[in-house]
């Protein structure tokens, strides 16, 4: 919550959009990780349809972090076609959300399958985002290298969290009787990480366009004062020059020698 308030100013102090997307994707992952406390404090009689609405909960958290990631590392028109597809992924990724919802007050299809489906569409457009951000990495661009960091771990995690449901939903084997208890905590790790780091990575853009902003405001001011300098010594060297003409003129109008001028 307080990361939330804090990228919320920034974004108020340097209106970059980032900010603003990091901010909202904070605000819903932070309900996502508390749905069942917000439901039994504050919605109890209604269980089913907060139900609903959480399953969006994580979807809105995962799409602006997306669009954070995208207006964080800024790629290049050499990437536009795989930023298009990856806007299409997303979209399809929000159709298979509402349609999740739909599923479950009308089960027209088995719900399994298009809770797998959604997961696998996750899955891509994470993929497409790392394939950006590694590209932007090798031209290198330092955000790109923060960002990479930040979002791979969690990227192996879902890979292996979309394996295991896989296997437990068409061919009937856990894996998670097989696992350690600590893998319980993994996700919350692997989220954790991509947030802290992320966020660290922000913080540094910003501090960094402060410095930038200060220094342009430094180079600016001298320039004035160079500008000034310059405009005074021509009004000086003009008064001069009029002085000149003006003490010629007086030597000549009284007939003066010409070595006297």
């Amino acid at each position: 919550v307080l990361a939330v308030g804090y990228n919320l100013l920034i974004f108020f102090s340097t209106r970059e959009r980032v900010y603003l997307y990091f901010c909202v994707c904070l605000l819903f992952f932070v309900v996502d990780r508390n749905t069942y406390y917000i439901q039994i404090t504050f919605f109890p009689e209604y269980p089913y349809w907060f139900r609903l609405a959480a399953n969006a909960f994580f979807i809105v958290f995962f799409i602006y972090f997306i669009q954070s990631v995208r207006q964080f590392i800024q790629p290049d028109q050499s990437l536009n076609r795989l930023n298009n597809v990856t806007s299409i992924a997303l979209g399809v990724t929000l159709a298979l959300n509402l349609f999740q919802l739909l599923v479950f007050r009308y089960p027209i299809v088995p719900i399994n399958n298009v809770i797998i489906a959604l997961e696998i569409s996750i899955r891509v457009v994470y993929v497409m985002v790392l394939i950006m951000t590694y590209r932007m990495m090798k031209r290198g661009v330092a955000d790109a290298r923060f960002v990479f960091i930040a979002i791979v771990p969690l990227f192996i995690w879902w890979c292996y969290t979309l394996l295991s449901n896989i296997l437990g939903v068409y061919f009937d084997i856990t894996l998670r009787n097989l696992q350690p208890d600590f893998f319980q905590y993994t996700e919350s790790l692997c989220l954790s990480w991509m947030i802290i780091f992320f966020s660290g990575a922000l913080i540094n853009r910003y501090i960094l366009t402060r410095r930038q902003v200060l220094q342009q405001a430094i180079e600016k001011e001298q320039y004035d004062k160079v500008r000034e300098i310059e405009r005074k010594l021509i009004m000086a060297s003009n008064l001069s020059g009029h002085l000149e003409i003006h003490r010629t003129s007086l030597f000549r109008k009284r007939n003066w020698p010409a070595w006297a001028n």
